[in-house]
């Protein structure tokens, strides 16, 4: 039998010269359509930072990779997850008011994708900030593992109050070619056995969008055949991340089904989706009812996962088979 999930704690630990932020959630095991139980897997503690020495010169000197000497190994693109790896952002996008799509100069090891591709993944970053702290944090990149000749792409969003010390400001505003350092991929939920499934719920609001759209990126790679049901939640319009590119997923995958909703403000003229906090009342009218293998994945801020874990439960979906992130 499955845990029952509980929702995670996002948890900061602060030490002299490092800060990781982490977050440990709690994967279940789910029904197939034929009334079996997949193991459940693992619980993931995200806690645990390997003690891998930094690569030297420190990112504080390193201005220049290639002149570096010492660094071959390090400057090379392929990450992976016994040891950090100095790469580039080389990109940046607007993705709303608040965020932006950071790309680093980094790809998965070809034996991740041939034997993982199965599963979303997560991977750390780590940069010097100008205090002279190193912060680390967790990263979920916005496509899925089937290729390994793809920069990495993540979805960085700046929060209120937000010091200089912290990651997300860092990437935001750093200067293009600024170096940061990459490890991993690491699982952050198999996808070996959705292919059981005949529907899946995905919700997720404001920052929490960005392992839905890896498992909707795997979805359309893997020929995914069941429904997928994606609503997602955003303060403004101005907040939604990415917007563009969710309003044309349809296109790309004639099996999904989506739903917006924007909760602080009146919607505009020619809004297509809802007002307000995603609920049960709206989920009546968006999904149909859960069949025994529905999968559900959510993510998004505390509150957010708290309700809607309860009220998918009261849609029909078993405990079992709903998954926290985040």
């Amino acid at each position: 039998m499955g845990c029952a999930p509980s929702t995670p704690k996002k948890i900061q630990e602060e030490a002299e010269e490092e800060t990781v932020v982490f977050f440990s959630p709690v994967m279940p095991a789910f029904t197939s359509s034929e009334g079996s139980v997949s193991p459940a897997p693992k619980r993931v503690s995200f806690g645990t930072i390997p003690d891998v020495p930094p690569p030297k010169p420190s990112l504080m000197i390193l201005q220049n990779m290639d002149s570096a000497p010492g660094l071959i190994e390090d400057s090379q693109d392929v990450i992976r997850d016994d040891r950090w790896t100095v790469v580039p952002v080389c990109d940046r996008i607007v993705a709303s008011s608040k965020a932006k799509v950071c790309t680093v100069r980094a790809r998965l090891p070809s034996k991740y994708t041939v034997n993982r591709m199965t599963s979303l993944f997560f991977i750390w970053m780590r940069v010097i900030v100008k205090s002279g702290r190193r912060v680390t944090r967790p990263f979920t990149p916005l496509v899925s593992a089937f290729r390994c000749d793809e920069d990495l792409q993540v979805l960085v969003q700046a929060k209120q109050n937000q010091s200089d010390d912290d990651i997300s400001s860092f990437l935001i505003d750093c200067p293009l070619d600024s170096k940061v350092e990459v490890k991993g991929p690491e699982i952050l939920f198999p996808l070996r056995d959705i292919h059981n499934a005949r529907s899946i719920f995905l919700l997720s609001g404001g920052s929490g969008i960005s392992p839905m759209l890896q498992l909707l990126d795997y979805c359309k790679k893997s020929s995914f055949g069941g429904t997928l049901y994606f609503a997602h939640s955003s303060a403004t319009l101005a907040e939604f991340p990415l917007f563009a590119a969710v309003e044309k997923l349809p296109e790309a995958l004639p099996n999904l089904r989506t739903l917006h909703t924007l909760t602080r403000e009146t919607p505009p003229p020619d809004w297509k989706g809802e007002s307000g906090r995603l609920n049960i009342q709206k989920l009546l009218r968006f999904v149909p009812k859960p069949y025994p293998d529905t999968l559900c994945f959510i993510c998004g801020p505390p509150g957010f996962k708290t309700d809607l874990n309860a009220t998918v439960k009261g849609l029909g979906v078993k405990p079992e088979n709903i998954v926290l992130f985040g």
